[in-house]
């Protein structure tokens, strides 16, 4: 991905946990694509399901920016892949949006759910076939994705 998401920079007071903070420090790196930072975070106990105003999570940043690294970072240490923001897009709706087929692919072999729908009743497929990615399309079906 070129675009990078700019969220705003934060620091942990002296002392304080980084999972307790009101936005949290792990959501940000992730979004920023900083493996060691986001490591660092983890290490410390920032929670990795944490969700800001928008109900997004770290992974649903880290796909946004597009870094796949950190995304299998995400994964392995307990990221749940199915977790939706308030819009009901999941992971696997933004990397169909954004046209990652390579983070598209790790996210249903890691088990992402292809016939999800969004709170506008928009699946995966539904958003392939409208963005005319062919290849997204093909990626989604070999997966099971049913409909279009």
């Amino acid at each position: 991905m070129e675009q990078k998401r700019n969220r705003p920079k934060t620091q942990a007071p002296q002392g304080q946990s980084p999972s307790s903070l009101d936005l949290n420090l792990l959501q940000e790196t992730s979004g920023d694509c900083n493996y060691s930072e986001c490591e660092r975070l983890l290490g410390q106990g920032a929670d990795v399901n944490a969700r800001d105003e928008e109900g997004c999570t770290p992974l649903l940043w880290a796909v946004f920016a597009g870094e796949k690294d950190v995304v299998e970072l995400l994964l392995a240490r307990g990221a749940d892949i199915r977790r939706a923001n308030n819009d009901g897009e999941t992971p696997l709706h933004w990397a169909v949006l954004l046209r990652d087929h390579e983070i598209a692919a790790l996210l249903l072999a890691k088990g992402a759910d292809v016939n999800t729908k969004d709170t506008f009743g928009l699946s995966p497929l539904r958003s392939a076939t409208l963005n005319e990615d062919q290849e997204m399309v093909a990626l989604l079906r070999r997966y099971g994705a049913q409909g279009e």
